[in-house]
């Protein structure tokens, strides 16, 4: 059996290139936000997986985005449930970099009590002001390319302070809970030294 490795913590800290590093491993499949999947409206239209097709040939989300006879219903603990029965006979660990953002606060305790032992936080945690930084960054090139100006800054900076807060509590409660079923990584390490953060991360996923 596979273990799900979930990458919990604030988004802008990483988690992109952190699943990047771990799937250069032939023993791990990343499958990208998984939450992201199930949101309204995501099956229609063309939309790409990371490895570049069409999800709807794309050999690790055909099933999900090709089918048109899928009941609705789906959620995010019975996709990856799917996604574990159809690849864990070939890989050791399936990632999921879904986080702890305020829709998925509580999906790390809920994953465990599925998937038990094969169940890993990865708690990747940046700079709150680094990660506040991206985050208005990103809004602003948002805000220049519809032609409006980025308002209400200081209330911005204030919610987004906020969430990173409650993203990374809800990962050290998991770690005070669950010891043998969390790690913790910091980005400015994965950053500073990629490569041994990948080999050190790998030997206590897998």
């Amino acid at each position: 059996m596979a273990k799900l490795i979930y990458i919990g913590g604030y988004g802008h800290s990483g988690s992109t290139l952190l699943e990047s590093l771990l799937a250069e491993s032939p023993e791990v499949l990343a499958c990208g936000e998984v939450t992201s999947c199930i949101r309204a409206g995501t099956r229609k239209g063309n939309r790409k997986c990371s490895c570049g097709r069409e999800a709807y040939v794309c050999p690790v989300w055909g099933f999900y985005f090709a089918s048109p006879n899928l009941p609705d219903g789906w959620t995010h603990a019975k996709l990856l449930s799917a996604l574990m029965q159809r690849w864990s006979a070939r890989y050791s660990g399936i990632v999921d970099s879904s986080k702890t953002a305020w829709g998925s606060l509580t999906a790390p305790f809920r994953l465990k009590q599925q998937f038990g032992r094969d169940f890993v936080l990865v708690h990747l945690m940046r700079n709150p002001a680094a990660a506040s930084w991206s985050v208005l960054k990103q809004k602003k090139r948002r805000a220049e390319r519809e032609g409006r100006s980025l308002r209400f800054l200081p209330l911005r900076s204030a919610w987004t302070a906020i969430g990173w807060g409650v993203a990374n509590l809800a990962c050290e409660l998991f770690g005070l809970i669950y010891p043998r079923n969390y790690v913790r990584i910091r980005y400015e390490d994965l950053a500073g030294s990629a490569e041994d953060e990948r080999r050190r991360l790998l030997q206590l996923l897998l």
